[in-house]
């Protein structure tokens, strides 16, 4: 996929599938409050990478498309806020927070030491079924990795799953999948590199044969590798894009809107 291609869908708000899909989703949760449904929406929505950087979440828009009152949506957006996911910008109002290169840092730096401990874990404590759980979600990455790329985040997501679970450890498994959204935000950009996929499902092999075989010590290396290259290939894309888009901004400098968010609310 061309940069230029990339940079419109995660410019897109509303006219993706994947964005329906999620929507969807969440929507058969109706016993939900209003106000959690949306927080639910939107913070998939920017941990998928489905809205770019800094992108302006108005209230009246998200409101009319989520079919509720600008109350909740407001509400949300606060819980956004609290969380470091979105931020208020003067001029601008409320948008998506950018991740600084501390954040980046931090996150990464967990998912390497975690992801090492697991498959070290794994190796020592993983049986037949689990074993076999691997290699078939293996099997499934690799089907995915010609399709959608939203297909492949979710069978990345079965192999995760099925790799934490092998682990035999639930405090690490619940830390893991704690973090597994903000992990899901960095991999959906690293995965659109050319190239990249095929890299990510070679590493993935092998930590499974590490596992398979016992190897603790070569699975915890292969596995704290596997993130340093993630992290690698993400920093380098995400330098591209930035470039890309001051470049744009020099050209065609960007409108300043009204503050929708600040407007006297109609609920």
């Amino acid at each position: 996929m061309r940069l230029a291609d990339l940079n419109e869908r995660r410019h897109a708000m509303f006219d993706s599938s994947e964005m329906d899909d999620i929507l969807k989703t969440i929507r058969r949760e109706n016993y939900q409050p209003a106000r959690d449904i949306v927080y639910s929406f939107l913070r998939k929505a920017i941990l998928e990478g489905l809205f770019s950087e800094e992108q302006r979440l108005i209230e009246l828009d998200l409101a009319e498309k989520l079919g509720v009152s600008r109350t909740p949506v407001r509400e949300a957006l606060r819980k956004l806020e609290l969380e470091g996911l979105a931020e208020h910008q003067p001029r601008k109002g409320m948008v998506v927070k950018r991740i600084s290169p501390k954040e980046l840092e931090d996150i990464f730096g967990i998912r390497a030491i975690l992801e090492g401990y697991a498959a070290r874990l794994a190796s020592q404590f993983a049986d037949d079924e689990d074993i076999d759980r691997l290699y078939e979600t293996l099997e499934h990455i690799k089907k995915s990795g010609e399709g959608d790329i939203r297909e492949l985040l979710q069978a990345h997501a079965k192999f995760n799953e099925a790799f934490y679970l092998a682990s035999k450890n639930q405090r690490l498994f619940v830390l893991l999948s704690t973090y597994s959204d903000y992990f899901t935000r960095t991999r959906r950009v690293s995965l659109m590199i050319p190239g990249r996929r095929e890299e990510a499902w070679m590493e993935h092999s092998e930590i499974v044969e590490a596992i398979a075989n016992k190897e603790s010590s070569l699975a915890e290396h292969l596995a704290i590798m596997h993130v340093e290259k993630a992290r690698t290939a993400f920093l380098r894309e995400i330098g591209v894009i930035q470039k890309s888009e001051r470049r744009k901004s020099k050209i065609r400098p960007e409108r300043s809107f009204p503050d929708a968010s600040r407007t006297t609310p109609v609920d």
